[in-house]
């Protein structure tokens, strides 16, 4: 059986080495040919479409909206199912409190504002998603200071970040459920 190796980074998120002849075929076969959303809308930017574009994505440079170093403190707290399930909820987690936000915003409670994006900070200081608690902070601060009419578009940083970050989250994810399921 030849085994080609797809990915292998030691010192960066992923934890082992990913064999072609193991990843592939069981991440295809248990999530159909399309992944299911980890992340935002069903219809937003998901990691990849197939479990072949997610691979050769993931291979790929990290784009730096997480900070891996923060990220393994993190992990090193969990059994690898449980962290994994923990990953997915902080994302659901912070999906609520953009929505929040965006339902606070609407009514002019930037109080309500404030603490969901302090909620977000530091959910995103856990998982070492620099620019979402950046974000989140910067927006914390403009509520603070009353400057409301910073507040949509420091939002759509925000929720821009959020995506990003939970991108780069969502392939971590299915690259280790890849190598769960082995």
């Amino acid at each position: 059986m030849r085994r080609d190796i797809i990915s292998s980074r030691p010192g960066t998120h992923l934890s082992e080495t990913i064999v072609a002849d193991e990843a592939s075929p069981r991440l295809s076969a248990d999530c159909g040919n399309a992944l299911s959303p980890l992340y935002g809308r069903a219809d937003a930017k998901q990691p990849g479409e197939t479990a072949s574009r997610l691979l050769r994505i993931a291979s790929g440079k990290s784009q730096g909206h997480i900070c891996w170093r923060r990220f393994a403190v993190l992990k090193s707290l969990f059994s690898a199912g449980d962290f994994s399930d923990s990953i997915a909820l902080h994302l659901l987690n912070i999906d609520l409190h953009l929505l929040q936000i965006a339902r606070s915003r609407a009514r002019r409670d930037f109080e309500a504002v404030t603490q969901e994006a302090h909620a977000i900070g530091r959910i995103a200081a856990n998982l070492g998603a620099v620019h979402v608690n950046a974000a989140a902070r910067v927006l914390e601060q403009a509520c603070e200071a009353e400057d409301h009419a910073a507040t949509y578009r420091l939002i759509g940083a925000l929720s821009h970040a959020c995506d990003q970050a939970g991108a780069e989250l969502n392939i971590w994810l299915a690259l280790n459920s890849a190598i769960r399921w082995s």
